[in-house]
């Protein structure tokens, strides 16, 4: 089973024989990287495969008044409702995997949610240096 991308510019992991093991995602963002990419990245390196749907703007003004929360990224697991939020997106696929994204342990564990809260403060602290 290969991920499918919409994008020719993005080549993601190939993985045979795994698609039982895993839910079918989809992940529908614009075509950057954006809020997405820790998403994708995630899924790449758990070796999931996935759906990567990216939304061109005529697309986007169709989805957006019944997105949920007005927002991309979306998930899709298993073809069921749309899920928003990309950190919590990101939690769901670092458990599904081997534990390396998302330990057991909980010393190890909260080590990673510290890395993850300080990229979210960052991530909120660069906007205004753009303008």
């Amino acid at each position: 089973v290969e991920v499918q991308t919409t994008s020719s510019k993005n080549k993601y992991l190939s993985t045979v024989g795994m698609a039982a093991a895993f839910p079918k995602i989809k992940i529908s963002y614009f075509n950057i990287e954006g809020a997405a990419e820790k998403v994708r990245l995630a899924l790449v390196l758990q070796g999931i495969p996935f759906e990567d749907h990216r939304i061109n703007m005529p697309e986007w003004e169709v989805l957006k008044p019944t997105a949920k929360f007005g927002q991309v990224p979306l998930m899709y697991i298993n073809d069921g409702a749309p899920v928003g939020q990309s950190y919590a997106m990101l939690r769901y696929v670092a458990r599904l995997g081997d534990g390396s994204l998302y330990p057991q342990d909980p010393l190890k564990l909260l080590a990673i949610e510290e890395a993850i809260g300080l990229v979210d403060d960052l991530a909120r602290a660069f906007p205004p240096s753009f303008f």
